[in-house]
């Protein structure tokens, strides 16, 4: 076994199962589900692994050239046809056949010579050319036995000697998910993930639980948010800058009852209607690399108005939030939070009553803030002026000394400590300039996006599993639930393209259309996407 293929076996068993297990396999197997992708521009090329084919219309005219290899693996003997709706150009070869070569200057639907195919593995290699900004490409086939369809994502593999670029594709997810383009100019796309607003901080947030963050020297685990190791009078006076600052919404008054029916109740709701996608509880949950964190001990430091305010409107308690908003009821929001604030609880002592402000102690704080770049991830109360970008950081320079994956945090350079166990990915990322460059200009912002907004985090796509990865473990723990796990699992997303005109599609992806399944448990909520994501 290659050294490569070591290290990126050693990576993939520390990160969480529901974000890595697309790459995820038998050892013994060297056959890996998904395509080899390289794109081409001018003398870059950036390669990555992709479920599906595809060229999307891009923003910026460019000559671009898409080169998918792998193995399709055909189930049937028979007639088969390859089809395209395409502008651009494209040649499909299957072994040394050509059983597709097309080209259009618009969109049409083009298809090739019938093919007699056997069952086994084939050598596939798609090249695809594209000039202008409208140019696209989706793929098809056919069949006696089957009418159109896309290419099936169950039958395109590719051999393991792909290793570098899954560890490539898992340090981007992690530049992307620690937003390290706050501080360094790592990339020139779309903005990375932000942390929450410090605009709205302080009613229900116990101000012991921000000390906390703002003092520890080890990142959390479960947590994006960095170590920055300040002493505990820096933190004061960073929290005094934000309580002097922010403006925190109005809580509601609400009455919570902790009874053994209305706790059970919540628990239900918990496991049910998604909360789990993204969450973790009780040792329930997926855990994704995007997800929101555990909620067991939520309650030890947000309030129950807090918790109930955030389930009636996440926006309202963090305007940037990118959690959705559920549909539920007064009474399953009062039931949710009896849930997660059940046992024995701390008094929570908010930020405006926490720390002892004064005007010398608000004006430290501001500067603190200010260089500790934290207006890279969070959207900042108040007047703070800019801070300076960090310099690119060297991929040969990922967990040295002066690291932000370094082993050690130094509060006088006012630098954040990430955790050291994706060091190898990042500097494979890193050191891969080109994809830095052309990757995102040229690959699908929306096969990011599904990412990023949590969709696969629900559903299931491509071979990716989501929620039905973990309904049997969540059955489990409810015995009236017994064989009811398909009411768990949302639809899937795979080719739901393809099924639904675009206007509809917005729609379901706004969270706009109607319940349709009554008898499903889980819940489409309601997303803030811009019309450019959908």
């Amino acid at each position: 076994m290659g050294t490569t293929r070591i290290c990126v076996a050693a990576v993939l068993v520390m990160v969480a199962p529901s974000w890595c297990a697309a790459w995820q396999g038998d050892e013994d197997d060297e056959l890996r589900p998904g395509l080899v992708q390289r794109i081409t521009v001018a003398d870059q090329t950036a390669a990555s692994i992709v479920s599906d084919p595809i060229v999307e219309p891009i923003s910026t005219p460019a000559k671009t050239r898409y080169v998918w290899t792998g193995l399709f693996l055909i189930r049937g003997e028979g007639t088969h046809q390859f089809h395209a709706h395409l502008s651009g150009k494209v040649t499909v070869k299957l072994g040394e056949r050509v059983v597709l070569d097309a080209s259009a200057n618009q969109p049409v639907w083009i298809s090739g010579p019938d093919v007699e195919l056997t069952f086994g593995e084939f050598p596939l290699e798609i090249t695809a050319d594209v000039e202008n900004p409208g140019d696209r490409l989706k793929l098809y086939w056919s069949s006696t036995t089957f009418p159109l369809e896309p290419l099936p994502y169950h039958a395109l593999f590719h051999a393991d000697d792909a290793a570098h670029g899954r560890l490539v594709e898992l340090g981007r997810d992690i530049v992307e998910a620690w937003n390290c383009r706050g501080c360094h100019a790592v990339e020139r796309r779309q903005p990375g993930l932000s942390g929450p607003s410090l605009k709205t901080l302080g009613a229900g947030t116990d101000v012991a639980w921000l000390r906390e963050r703002l003092t520890r020297g080890e990142p959390a685990a479960h947590s994006r948010m960095p170590a920055f190791g300040f002493a505990a009078n820096d933190a004061d006076a960073v929290l005094a800058y934000l309580g002097n600052e922010a403006k925190p919404p109005a809580l509601p008054d609400v009455d919570v009852k902790r009874s053994e029916k209305e706790v059970a109740a919540g628990a239900q709701l918990i496991k049910s209607v998604g909360c789990l996608a993204c969450h973790v509880w009780k040792e329930l949950g997926k855990n994704p690399l995007l997800g929101g964190g555990p909620l067991d001990d939520v309650a030890r430091h947000r309030s129950v108005p807090w918790l109930v305010a955030k389930l009636t409107d996440p926006h309202g308690v963090n305007p940037a939030s990118r959690m959705p908003t559920f549909a539920l009821s007064h009474d399953e929001r009062r039931q949710i939070a009896a849930a997660l604030s059940t046992g024995d609880l701390p008094k929570i002592t908010p930020l405006g009553k926490g720390i002892k402000r004064t005007e010398e102690l608000v004006a430290r704080g501001r500067e603190l803030v200010r260089t500790a770049r934290c207006g890279a991830c969070h959207e900042l109360p108040g007047d703070v002026a800019p801070f300076e970008i960090a310099k690119p950081q060297a991929w040969s320079a990922v967990g040295g000394e002066r690291s932000c994956t370094g082993r050690t945090t130094d509060p006088s350079r006012r630098q954040p400590r990430f955790a050291a166990t994706f060091n190898d990915a990042i500097a494979a990322y890193l050191a891969e300039t080109q994809s830095q460059q052309i990757a995102e200009r040229s690959a699908n912002f929306g096969e990011r996006l599904l990412m990023t907004k949590g969709c696969l985090n629900c559903h299931d796509r491509n071979g990716s599993r989501g929620l039905s990865a973990i309904t049997k473990d969540i059955v489990r723990t409810e015995p009236t639930w017994e064989g009811q796990s398909p009411t768990l699992q949302p639809p899937s997303l795979t080719a739901v393209g393809d099924r639904l005109p675009d206007e509809l599609l917005a729609k379901g992806v706004r969270g706009e259309l109607p319940r349709r399944m009554d008898w499903l448990k889980v819940r489409m909520p309601k997303f803030r996407h811009s019309d450019a994501e959908v």
